[in-house]
């Protein structure tokens, strides 16, 4: 049965913006007996440039800390 952690607010990039969101990690069993992690930010609120173009920004940030996850639960370090 997967295991769910919903997050609310606006991270990184967005934290000064009047944006909120809710970031979803669904963690289910994987074939080979490890883990798949699944991640969803979805964001709202106002920018002055809208928020489309922060989504590259936002996703670099978290496939940048989702890969140290990875790390650290691979390696201890």
């Amino acid at each position: 049965e997967p295991r769910r952690l919903l997050l609310q607010g606006a991270p990184g990039p967005l934290a000064s913006m009047a944006v909120t969101g809710a970031m979803e990690w669904v963690m289910t069993a994987a074939g080979d007996g490890g883990t798949r992690l699944e991640v969803t930010y979805n964001a709202s609120g106002y920018a002055p440039d809208g928020l489309a173009s922060l989504a590259p920004v936002v996703d670099g940030v978290f496939a940048g800390q989702i890969a140290r996850l990875r790390r650290f639960v691979e390696t201890g370090r």
